[in-house]
């Protein structure tokens, strides 16, 4: 059996596009556990609803601990099933994936199915797609990089995320990753899929996508400190050197490109006051070659587009006089 757990906070929007998604599965044998988290605008009462329509199918749970980790907890330990699919509110899932994806993750013996997703950003009425693929190569350069997929497009054996105590419900972003960090350290195998089968909806307020300036530093600073949890278990584990700076410049780009900071033109501001404090805390071993070459490709980029917005600006021009 999968379970298949939703963790609903304000979902009224979408959630029933969710359970739909859940219940056109070709596969069969799934439980769906709704765990409603401290919704205010009548997410509960659909979730009662559809329980009430779907009694064999759909349980619902309620949590007060707030977070997406600790309502997935809940819905982790009311499971009864061996593998778990975790579908956030806003997300759903293709017709197909259950059945095609239990298929291999159990003939592989592995304990987590890492897979690639599309991506559906709507913006003023158009629909914008993407297809965010998985890296199968090493899994620990794929970690670091952040592609083995989103919560919603893996699969999980039950036994293997309870082995490590489920989700750390302290953490506010990179939660899957954290987690198969964790399940790594405990020789924990990956399979992999790299045909979508999982829709990521992005919402103007998502976490990810968030433009609040503490909350983008929240966001950044687990991602970093992550990784650093990761060097330094490679370390211990006596890897490479080549593959610890691959870390190294992983965290670097990953900060600076976030943020637009330059160290040859300090902005003002706290996002480059935390770039420049988090730079100095960690102490990264990059070759003055790399960080030379990355700065004359962002040169390079920043003149290649102003001057693609020059061009633009001038046929527009010309267009106008035809």
């Amino acid at each position: 059996m999968i379970s298949v757990i939703i963790p609903c906070f304000n979902s009224i929007d979408f959630i029933s596009r969710a359970i739909h998604s859940v219940l056109r599965q070709t596969y069969n044998n799934y439980e769906i556990i709704l765990v409603d988290n401290n919704s205010t605008d009548g997410t509960h009462e659909i979730l009662l609803d559809y329980q009430q329509k779907f009694p064999k199918l759909i349980s619902v749970f309620g949590e007060r601990k707030k977070g997406a980790p600790a309502a997935r907890n809940k819905g982790l330990y009311e499971a009864k099933g061996d593998w778990l699919q975790f579908l956030d509110s806003d997300d759903e899932l293709l017709a197909d994936k259950l059945e095609k994806q239990i298929a291999v993750a159990e003939s592989s013996k592995a304990d987590i199915l890492a897979a690639s997703h599309y991506v559906y950003k709507t913006s003023e009425h158009k629909t914008e797609v993407k297809i965010l693929s998985i890296e199968t190569g090493d899994v620990w350069e794929a970690l670091v990089l952040s592609k083995l997929g989103s919560t919603s497009s893996f699969l999980w054996r039950k036994r293997a995320v309870l082995a490590v105590g489920g989700w750390d419900e302290t953490k506010t972003s990179s939660q899957e990753y954290d987690l198969i960090f964790r399940m790594l350290k405990k020789n924990a195998q990956l399979c992999y899929w790299v045909t979508p089968q999982t829709i990521m909806h992005h919402r103007v307020n998502s976490i990810s996508r968030s433009r609040d300036e503490n909350r983008l530093i929240e966001i950044m600073d687990n991602n970093v400190n992550l990784r650093l949890q990761i060097k330094e278990y490679l370390r211990a584990a006596g890897r490479s050197t080549k593959q610890l700076n691959f870390i190294d410049r992983y965290i670097y780009t990953y900060l600076i490109n976030t943020t637009g900071w330059h160290p040859l033109r300090l902005k003002k501001g706290i996002i480059s006051a935390y770039v420049k404090k988090k730079l100095r805390q960690i102490n990264l071993d990059l070759p003055t070659v790399f960080i030379t070459k990355f700065f004359l490709l962002r040169l390079k980029n920043k003149v290649k587009g102003k001057i693609f917005k020059t061009i633009k600006e001038i046929s527009k021009i010309v267009r106008s006089q035809i």
